[in-house]
């Protein structure tokens, strides 16, 4: 029997999300984008979304709803479907305020179904391939850098680049963060400000992070770096690559014998992936792989962040 899943989204983002659910074929995909989500103008055209009249009439159709809106529109959406009982993929971040966070966990217990929170970088096959070889590194270190085009609206840096890369943090790690240091970057005067985030986390096992994120790189950039005992590991989010560096002593003082692998990586589509993780927990009535708990934890330190960062001369 197919799953029957709503989908209400808008803009660029939207039609990439409503495309990877068409394409899976046990899934029937209903919805589309609304008028109050999304200007006519902004609506892409030729196999663009469909549109939809009304959200209320769409989730009484649907098993599971998929939102892919605006930030300011998603807790909106979440709350229709969880009050109807239906379990919600939900672009994150899924709130814009720590009331409606707190709104959001509560919903869920209420309704005893899930809301799974995108986190897509989590899906990601570097990701996957580096938790086959995790063994309590000592440093892990993010960079994301996005181009600032002359011609195109500045990213959010802080929901766009910063929150979803503290997800990828804190979902690799599983561990409480102890210490939180931010600094803003604010050089071009565009809103919105700031234009880039330098983070540094101790998280409770002693591991170290360091993350920098910003629009003002002259070319995209993803790349992480981990250490631990005996190998580095290097990654690049974006050309799906993977490179490790084994580090074994020489039997002489000082030697260093050094042994480069380059595992072979699946090429799954992490937002695929995270879709696809979703739907299967549907399917089987099992709790996602990424929960509104998660959601909840990754906006907590996402705010402290924000906060933290205004000591440091953020507007």
């Amino acid at each position: 029997m197919r799953l029957r899943v709503g989908f209400i989204g808008s803009g660029g983002r939207g039609q990439a999300i409503w495309d990877r659910l068409r394409a899976f074929a046990d899934v029937e995909v209903r919805g589309g984008w609304l008028a109050r989500s999304a200007p006519e103008a902004e609506v892409p055209n030729g196999k663009g979304l469909p549109r939809l009249d009304s959200a209320e009439a769409l989730l009484l159709q649907v098993d599971a709803l998929v939102i892919a809106v605006p930030v300011e529109e998603r807790f909106v959406f979440a709350q229709l479907a969880l009050r109807q009982q239906l379990p919600c993929w939900v672009e994150a971040p899924i709130a814009c305020t720590p009331e409606q966070m707190r709104r959001s966990v509560a919903l869920v217990e209420e309704a005893r179904v899930s809301l799974k929170p995108g986190h897509t970088l989590l899906f990601h096959p570097v990701v996957w391939a580096l938790r086959e070889r995790w063994q309590a590194p000592q440093l892990l270190e993010v960079r994301q850098e996005v181009a600032l085009h002359p011609r195109r609206a500045p990213v959010d840096v802080a929901s766009e680049l910063l929150y979803p890369n503290l997800a990828l943090l804190l979902g690799l790690v599983s561990s409480p963060v102890h210490r939180l240091e931010a600094t803003a970057v604010c050089v071009s005067g565009l809103a919105p400000e700031p234009d880039g985030f330098r983070v540094h986390l101790r998280f409770e096992n002693g591991l170290e992070a360091q993350l920098w994120v910003s629009r003002l790189s002259p070319e995209a950039v993803h790349e992480l770096r981990l250490y631990q005992t005996g190998q580095v590991a290097r990654a690049d989010l974006i050309r799906n690559t993977l490179e490790w560096t084994r580090l074994h002593p020489r039997a002489e003082p000082g030697g260093l014998n050094l042994l480069y692998e380059r595992p072979r990586l699946s090429e799954a589509d992490a937002l695929s992936a995270s879709l696809g993780a979703f739907l299967e927990a549907v399917r089987r009535n099992q709790d996602p792989p990424v929960s509104v708990y998660d959601a909840a934890l990754v906006y907590q330190v996402f705010r402290n962040t924000l906060e933290k960062s205004r000591v440091h001369g953020a507007p």
